[in-house]
């Protein structure tokens, strides 16, 4: 989809890339997984500000280990940053599903389908570089989420009842994770429109993990929250994460500057606050709104301190 020049990445990549551990891939996956801060504070003290990874599934990855790096990385150009030359095609787009807060959305007009009358969307993970004025290295590694939504309208002056001929029965459809997921569904009508949801009342569980801190308190994240738990089903539950400035706030406070100068919005909130915003009106789960690495721990090794931890996370029940 997009590619970085093949001509000068072949006889500069390899002496560009800042100094890293020579462990094999595979340990140095595990170390990212499971041992991340330890795993990062010893490569900065070894390596200096900047260093590289190779990790499974993310690849190559920089590492900016100082906040003052952190603040040029976020604000410098793609042509800065890397020969970034963006190839998608006419039919191809590229849009963050995540942390979308401003409705993003990809439209294609004027769909010209096959003889049969079919057309196919394919969703799949983008790994390359992001077009201008993104930047391919401060938005790495690059995340995966799939379409929640699809939306196909057809504009004519006739006015024809909407008919769903055939499609999946969502109630009984299980898609393993990891795995692709295929639905074929057939409408007729002026404006055929599918919306694939549960009916059934059953409880469900509504993820905000990693959310709430890039909502600040002027995009109003209490009524968009609320909306969403209203609704749930009765019986489902909430799981939901936060960022905080509380055990370390001098670091935690620079990282959060950083990102705002670089236009991104944030607020890190203390644990009360958090509680208040996600889980009013819901029963917590024990033990609480508490440090994620305190979230029924199940290691018996010694515990992370909380400044570096820094992130909150709880699990209610809706009554």
């Amino acid at each position: 989809m997009s590619t970085i020049d093949t001509h000068a990445a072949s006889t500069t990549a390899a002496s560009t890339l800042p100094p890293g551990p020579r462990i094999p891939k595979a340990l140095q996956g595990l170390a990212f997984a499971f041992i991340r801060r330890r795993f990062m504070h010893e490569m900065a003290h070894r390596y200096g500000d900047a260093f590289s990874l190779h990790v499974p599934v993310y690849g190559p990855i920089v590492v900016a280990a100082s906040p003052q790096l952190a603040r040029q990385v976020f604000t410098a150009s793609p042509e800065v940053l890397g020969n970034i030359q963006p190839n998608l095609a006419a039919n191809e787009a590229v849009v963050n599903l995540g942390v979308n807060l401003t409705g993003d959305m990809v439209v294609w007009d004027q769909i010209d389908p096959g003889a049969d009358g079919t057309f196919e969307v394919t969703c799949e993970v983008y790994h390359g570089p992001l077009p201008s004025p993104l930047s391919s290295t401060a938005n790495n590694p690059p995340y995966s989420y799939a379409i929640t939504a699809i939306r196909l309208e057809e504009f004519l002056n006739v006015i024809d009842p909407v008919t769903i001929t055939s499609g999946p029965d969502p109630a009984s459809t299980n898609i393993v994770q990891d795995q692709t997921a295929s639905f074929h569904v057939e409408t007729s009508g002026t404006r055929p429109r599918y919306h694939w949801f549960r009916e059934d009342g059953q409880p469900i569980a509504l993820m905000l993990v990693a959310i709430l801190h890039f909502a600040p308190d002027e995009f109003k994240p209490a009524e968009s929250i609320a909306t969403l738990v209203d609704a749930l089903p009765s019986g489902s539950y909430l799981v939901a994460s936060h960022l905080t400035t509380e055990h370390d706030p001098v670091a935690t406070s620079a990282g959060q500057q950083t990102m705002r100068e670089a236009g991104m919005a944030m607020q890190k909130r203390d644990s009360d606050v958090f509680a208040g915003l996600a889980f009013s009106g819901l029963e917590l789960v024990p033990p609480g709104v508490v440090l994620v690495s305190e979230w029924r721990p199940t290691e018996t090794g010694p515990r992370p301190l909380p400044s570096e931890v820094n992130c909150y996370a709880g699990v209610a029940r809706k009554p």
